[in-house]
């Protein structure tokens, strides 16, 4: 039995990368005005829900609760579209989507004006997880900033890409660092050995479990979806019993840019912090260090 937001994972991954393919999604973000430059620091506390990171934000003045998924490229929002200009089939049916500018959207202390994004009914999204939902944060975002997700204490805090006075005890921790490069200018993509192969995979904070391109797999594995458990490598440093659901990703690789593995959700790491540094390109894994 797979989790029951497997379809939630697999639908933000077709629609964005649907909407790349077309030319339609932008992947410069030089169109908005970032209006928080000079901040430095912003935490804001998030709940985690079917392992997907939910925080609180606002457009133009109104609040609501988003998915933070650096798995999408751009920032989608709940609403119900009519005459969308863009078509996706999904698993639930065709869903509309039209292109939005955002006058105003503030996320803790972070405020960005005229930040494009796209809106899209998410109303299924909120049926497999049971809440409101009023859009899903995006990558772009992020990309001019460093993240920190806290799961100790259940805290996001965003950083300018000049921060340099976070501390981390090294002491307190085991620490995995990792290089990842951009897809599309804006995804997240590390290396991992899976199944004694390499491979390549998006580095996701939306995705409640991950995935594993069913090609990797043999035999009867093959034949079905599946979640099974497996030891996956990174840099070096063996992670085990890490949750995969078998899918084939064919569609996702006919318009990414590099070969697409899988997608590695970053909470079935079970990781005690991970901090994503878009500035050098770097990812760091934390995990407490059990007390002797």
């Amino acid at each position: 039995m797979y989790p029951k937001n497997y379809i939630l994972i697999l639908f933000i991954c077709i629609f964005h990368f649907s909407l790349l393919s077309t030319g339609l999604l932008h992947t410069e973000s030089n169109d908005f005005i970032d209006e928080d430059k000079h901040s430095h620091f912003s935490a804001i506390q998030f709940e985690l829900v079917d392992g997907l990171i939910v925080i609180p934000a606002s457009v133009d003045g109104v609040h609501g609760d988003y998915i933070f998924d650096t798995g999408a490229p751009n920032t989608l929002i709940n609403q119900n579209v009519i005459n969308g200009e863009f078509t996706l089939w999904t698993a639930n049916g065709d869903l509309k989507s039209k292109e939005l500018s955002l006058q105003n959207f503030k996320c803790g202390d972070i405020k960005k004006r005229k930040l494009e994004a796209w809106a899209v009914n998410l109303s299924f999204v909120e049926d497999v997880i049971q809440r409101p939902l009023a859009g899903i944060i995006g990558a772009d975002v992020l990309l001019d900033h460093k993240v920190l997700v806290d799961y100790e204490n259940s805290q996001l805090i965003l950083m300018s890409s000049d921060t340099k006075n976070l501390t981390i005890p090294p002491a307190e921790y085991n620490i995995v660092s990792l290089p990842f490069l951009l897809d599309h200018g804006q995804i997240a993509v590390v290396e991992a050995v899976v199944k004694g192969k390499i491979s390549n995979l998006v580095f996701d904070t939306g995705a409640g479990v991950s995935v594993l391109h069913s090609n990797i797999l043999t035999g009867q594995e093959q034949q079905k979806e599946l979640l099974a458990n497996h030891d996956i490598v990174l840099n070096q440093v063996r992670i085990q019993n890490v949750s995969f659901i078998s899918k084939s990703i064919d569609d996702l690789n006919k318009i990414t840019s590099r070969k697409i593995d899988g997608i590695l959700s970053v909470s079935s790491l079970n990781a005690s912090k991970v901090l994503l540094d878009y500035g050098s390109s770097k990812i760091h894994v934390f995990w407490k260090k059990k007390q002797s």
